[in-house]
Parts: structure tokens; C-alpha cells; sequence
């Protein structure tokens, strides 16, 4: 007699997928969660999304083989809710804990991380927003206000492009005076519109000269090796006399030249390639004024990473290249060199007729007169 067998009353259910997480770029919802801890006893075929308003109007907007899924979401705004299920051979999941997405077409706020001002010159450095909107950023404005509250603007800037700093020489008439307090304020800008403000920078114009910024960084070369860029800023390049950069490592002092380093209006940096692997540098900038001041700063150190296994083998490989070939050019002049028994030779070639000595000639045969001949023993 045939016996029948339901595959879902032996095949247990998975338990729910979890930590499910959700990072909007340009209007794309990227979902990501861990896949169940319990699978029910058989393989995960495949995952189900849901997307709704809100928790109670859930529905399933696609399914996916793996443990992530991207949802086009672009030119929509409002708060919608995420959960996702796992199915087995014979059986679905309890959905996963809900997601709440904010999803808006304007960026989310910069972040301001760095800034120098004086009453001539203001120099900014931030962060890109964390949620770019439903269109990717394509300027900044920065503000400078007498307050914290936004309310007096002294002045605001639109940067041609995307790029996250700022160095700009302030009009004349801008009302920044040395010693008082103000705050600088960074706007992301897409086709959508304007993010809201970041949060205020708080700082005190300076005045006369300054050094901005000074920072190293190691980077990474296409060959596999390391250098190290050092960047900085200075507020007024065109005072500047004399500029020395001294590095340092395990306590050695290295003095690289100023003719060696290449300037630009606000900024300036140096590539150093002289870096050993395993060892810790910092640097200092010494700048000397057409006044005969001094000013300096230290950099951050920075520590290059020791030999990865494949460039030891690397290195290896060509040392051991080396000696092979080494030797074997050695044993080849060796060899040419032999002498040949009952000959004489010289390179692994007989003598030119020259170098015969007259007992070896044949019948007196002079120079000049005849083919050379050679007696052999």
C-alpha cells in the first residue's frame, strides 16, 4: 500500500532571519540581514521581503537567494517599515523584527570636523552626508553666523563641486574681526533640494598668519609598497620666506629640503617614499615669515605595516632568481675556459694563426704565406 508523507510535518520551520539593517544611497534602499540560526534541518532556499507604511500593511515586494536586497525607492519620501522571512524545502519563517526607513529626497546633514578663520581668509574641512538623499550630492554651501541660532548670517559660499573642504579668501567687506567668536555651518545640496544645517562649528578668528592643518597619511602604492603624503594649509602662502619639513623615526631626525617640496596658493604636500616597513614617523613644519617669526607644528604619527607574506615571497623568489642566475654565468665562464686536451684553446675557440708558436707550425710555414695550420698531439 503507497504511504503518503507531508514534507512539512518532518522539515521544522527556520527560525527567523535577524539584525536586519537598511542604508539608503540615492533613492536605493540597501537591505542586509543574518541568515536564520535554526534552518529547520534542510537548507535556505531563498528569503522574502516585505516592505509597508507601517508594521500592520506589510507586503512582499521580492525575494532573493542571498542575504541582502537592494530596493529602488528613488523620488520617494515618508517613513516605510521593512521585515524579510526565510524559507526552507517545505516550510517559511516568522517574519524578522521590523526596520523603520526614513526615506527623503534631500540630504542628510554634513558633519564639519575641521575650520580656520580670520578676517581675510576661512578654511573648512567636513564630512559627506551619511544619507545622500534620493540623488547624489553636487555642492555645499557654508555659512559663517555672529550666533549659534542661525539667525545673522555674516556670510555664505557655494562650492562649484562636491568636494568636502574649503579654502577661500573672504571679501574685503566681510564683517569677521579677530578675537570674537563665530559658527561655521556646512549644507549638502542635490537636485532635491538642501540638507539641514550641520552642526555649528564654534571657533575664534585668528589673526595674521596660521598654520591650518598639518597632517600625514600613509597610502598604499600599486607595486604593494608604502609611502607617506603630508598635507597642510597655510593661511597666507604669499608671507612665507623660508619652509622646512623635519621628519622623524625612532628618534632620528631627517631634514627634507624646501626645494623639494611643491606649493600651491593655500596648501601644500610632500610624498615620502623613503619609509621602512615595521617603522613609526611624524613630522614637523617649520615655517619662517618675510617678518623673521617662526611658526611650527607637528604631525600625527603614522606606523607603515610590516612585510605582507606575499611580498616576502616576492622578494624571496627574486633574491633566489638572482643568485641562480649569478652562478650560472659563473659556470659558464668556467667552462669556456677549460683547456681541451691536445689542443690549445682559448675561449673554447682555437688561436688565431698570431698566437701559434713556431714549433706548432708545419713546415716552416711563415706569416702571411699559406693557410694556417695546427699539429695536433
Amino acid at each position: 500500500s503507497a504511504i503518503t508523507v507531508n514534507l512539512s510535518e518532518i522539515i521544522r520551520p527556520p527560525s527567523p532571519p535577524f539584525n536586519l539593517t537598511a542604508r539608503v544611497v540615492s533613492g536605493w534602499v540597501n537591505l542586509t540581514w543574518m541568515p536564520p540560526i535554526h534552518d529547520g534541518g534542510v537548507p535556505i532556499v531563498k528569503y522574502v521581503v516585505y516592505r509597508g507604511e507601517s508594521g500592520s500593511s506589510l507586503k512582499p515586494v521580492g525575494e532573493t537567494e542571498w542575504t541582502f536586497y537592494l530596493d529602488d525607492m528613488r523620488g520617494r519620501e515618508g517613513v516605510f517599515v521593512y521585515a524579510v522571512l526565510a524559507v526552507n524545502a517545505a516550510n517559511k519563517s516568522n517574519v524578522s523584527s521590523p526596520l523603520e526607513v526614513q526615506l527623503s529626497g534631500v540630504p542628510s546633514p554634513p558633519v564639519v570636523v575641521e575650520c580656520f578663520l580670520s578676517p581675510s581668509f576661512l578654511h573648512a574641512r567636513w564630512l559627506p552626508p551619511e544619507y545622500e538623499g534620493a540623488a547624489p550630492v553636487s555642492r555645499y554651501n557654508v555659512a559663517i553666523y555672529a550666533d549659534a541660532d542661525f539667525k545673522y548670517e555674516l556670510f555664505n559660499y557655494t562650492t562649484p563641486t562636491n568636494r568636502t573642504n574649503l579654502n577661500l579668501t573672504l571679501p574685503s567687506h566681510t564683517p569677521i574681526f579677530a578675537g570674537m567668536e563665530y559658527y561655521i555651518v556646512v549644507y549638502a545640496v542635490n537636485r532635491y533640494g538642501v540638507s539641514p544645517p550641520s552642526e555649528p562649528y564654534q571657533t575664534i578668528a585668528e589673526e595674521g598668519f596660521a598654520i591650518i592643518f598639518f597632517r600625514a597619511e600613509r597610502e598604499e602604492t600599486p607595486d604593494g609598497s608604502w609611502r607617506v603624503r603630508v598635507t597642510w594649509g597655510l593661511s597666507d602662502p604669499s608671507r612665507v620666506s623660508e619652509l622646512h619639513l623635519y621628519k622623524y623615526r625612532s628618534g632620528e631626525e631627517y631634514d627634507l629640503q624646501e626645494d623639494s617640496i611643491q606649493l600651491s596658493p593655500f596648501s601644500a604636500y610632500y610624498i615620502d617614499g623613503d619609509v621602512k616597513p615595521g617603522c613609526a614617523y611624524y613630522y614637523r613644519l617649520e615655517v619662517t615669515l618675510d617678518d623673521g617669526r617662526t611658526f611650527t607644528r607637528e604631525s600625527n604619527i603614522v606606523t607603515i605595516p610590516h612585510m605582507r607574506p606575499r611580498q616576502i615571497i616576492i622578494l624571496v623568489v627574486i633574491v633566489i632568481s638572482v643568485i641562480v642566475g649569478i652562478s650560472a654565468i659563473a659556470i659558464a665562464l668556467f667552462l669556456s675556459m677549460r683547456k681541451v686536451p691536445g689542443r690549445r684553446v682559448w675561449g673554447g675557440y682555437p688561436p688565431p694563426p698570431s698566437a701559434v708558436a713556431p714549433e706548432f707550425q708545419i713546415g716552416g710555414a711563415e706569416r702571411g704565406r699559406g693557410p694556417p695550420r695546427w699539429s695536433e698531439e
